[in-house]
């Protein structure tokens, strides 16, 4: 409970200050990349949380793992938010993106 507690705090914490950003004027042009930048982590910070939890790995630890392979994390964000955006497709690419994020974790993330 405290995991998605602390998500959810973490999430607010970047979508407000993105959701204000958007709306200066000059400024906001940048918002669409930043905003699929932080879709992207939250999803691959989302996904990862099934084999992270259960490995008993906390919020912070998990965001730490996450953020040593970057790149890695982002990569596989990038793709379940391009997948997920197509009709009745992203119904299949929920549980194939668990099954990723499962793998990704056994064969990259996990010491």
């Amino acid at each position: 409970l405290w995991n998605e507690i602390r998500k959810i705090i973490y999430l607010l914490l970047w979508m407000v200050p993105l959701f204000i950003l958007s709306w200066i004027p000059v400024i906001n042009i940048i918002a669409p990349v930043l905003w699929v930048a932080f879709s992207s982590w939250m999803l691959a910070i989302d996904y990862h949380d099934y084999p992270m939890g259960n490995h008993l790995l906390k919020f912070p630890q998990q965001r730490a793992l996450l953020r040593q392979k970057r790149s890695l994390a982002l990569g596989f964000g990038l793709a379940t938010l391009g997948a997920t955006m197509i009709p009745l497709v992203n119904f299949l690419v929920i549980p194939a993106a668990v099954a990723g994020a499962t793998a990704l974790y056994l064969e990259n993330l996990k010491d």
